[in-house]
């Protein structure tokens, strides 16, 4: 937006291009900090580096409906984003940690399950991926995050292999093994009825 060229307003952009200068040095330097309604934000990442962990949350809802997902799934994901915002919403996506995630893991710990608070962190995980895509964060924290040092995962299952009944012509090369009749006998009944230990 333009500015009167006046002494005081030369003065604004000799400080604001050292406020720049400052930044670039600094490593801290957000294109959009400086110049939030210029186009070329999207050139050089449109995040601010006072955006909020909301700011990013906000946009998950309308990635889920651009992919096309169910009503029922947009629904569990505005939930999810809903819990997140409360929990952790204020805080500058900036700042936020590994540690931050570890603590709020816990927090969720206490109270949801492994799959809640995993498919939870995912929304959170997708949230940060977005500022890292604007250049606010200079690495996602949960790249080196492990939820199961935090939350114990369920142990699955494991199903017993059935055992497929015998044949009728396994059945019969059993039964011309045996030599007497008495035995026979046992091993149609044992196939038949099934043969219990003791």
């Amino acid at each position: 937006k333009g500015r009167l060229v006046d002494k005081s307003n030369i003065q604004w952009a000799i400080n604001r291009r050292g406020e720049i200068i400052n930044a670039i040095d600094a490593g801290t330097f957000k294109y959009a900090d400086f110049f939030p309604d210029s186009p070329k934000c999207k050139i050089f990442g449109g995040g601010v580096s006072n955006a909020s962990v909301s700011h990013y949350l906000d946009k998950i809802i309308p990635q889920a409906k651009a992919k096309g997902l169910k009503p029922s799934s947009i629904a569990t994901y505005q939930t999810r984003v809903n819990d997140l915002k409360t929990r952790v919403g204020k805080r500058l996506v900036a700042g936020f940690t590994e540690g931050d995630i570890r603590d709020l893991v816990l927090d969720l710990g206490a109270t949801q399950k492994y799959d809640s608070v995993n498919n939870t962190i995912k929304v959170l995980k997708t949230a940060l991926h977005e500022a890292l895509i604007e250049k606010v964060i200079p690495f996602n924290p949960f790249n080196d995050f492990k939820l199961t040092k935090y939350v114990k995962r369920p142990t699955k299952r494991v199903r017993k292999a059935r055992i497929a009944p015998f044949k009728h012509a396994e059945l019969m090369r059993l039964v011309a093994v045996c030599q007497r009749e008495s035995e026979q006998l046992l091993v149609k009944i044992w196939v038949k009825t099934g043969l219990r230990n003791g």
